[in-house]
């Protein structure tokens, strides 16, 4: 390869990591500033999982209730009530006693235990996506760069998948989409393991 070629692709490959990174602060962004109604639930069964005693949801909500809608969407397409800010009020449809029954909760800004909670796969991609720049900044080899573009995956699905639940929906399908390559390339990678020793 050129040494032309060769710098291009080194450049291509710097941009990925400007995409991996750009990727992790937006969904930083998202999660810091996303509101807090204390309350968890499956998106597959719409049963309330747990219930944050010093949330806005307490003594309103409950564990083992069964969301019915959330401001008129149903539990799997509300994306924990997206568009929302701290202030605005969720109506929860849910079931309660074979009942229907409308609950409003006043959204909160989430608590810095919740932010930190919500973070931390973020703080492990940007491990990742560290570990990885910095071994191509110092070596450029076959090895190398498959080492790269697992960690810029690996921290990419933890940022897209810690965004996708507050949507928008592209950061599920980017979600899922990363998933389907990060089997693939881990296997690639671990058949040249082996020449770790070896690289150059």
């Amino acid at each position: 390869m050129s040494p032309r070629l060769q710098r291009l692709g080194t450049a291509g490959l710097f941009a990925l990591a400007l995409g991996s990174l750009l990727l992790t602060g937006w969904a930083t962004w998202r999660l810091v500033r996303h509101p807090n109604a204390g309350v968890t639930w499956s998106h597959v069964t719409g049963l309330i999982e747990a219930v944050d005693p010093a949330g806005p949801a307490a003594g309103r909500l409950h564990p083992g209730e069964r969301l019915l809608a959330i401001d008129g969407l149903a539990p799997s397409q509300a994306l924990f009530y997206p568009d929302k800010v701290p202030g605005d009020s969720v109506t929860f449809l849910v079931q309660r006693n074979g009942e229907s029954h409308a609950v409003a909760v006043k959204l909160i800004q989430p608590s810095a235990v919740e932010i930190a909670g919500r973070l931390s796969p973020l703080l492990v991609a940007l491990v990742f996506w560290s570990v990885g720049v910095i071994l191509l900044a110092f070596n450029v080899s076959l090895l190398s760069v498959l080492y790269f573009l697992f960690c810029q995956m690996s921290a990419a699905v933890l940022a897209s998948g810690a965004a996708s639940p507050i949507g928008p929906f592209l950061a599920v399908q980017l979600f899922n989409g990363l998933l389907w390559w990060l089997g693939p390339l881990s296997i690639h990678l671990h058949l040249y393991f082996e020449g770790w020793s070896t690289i150059r």
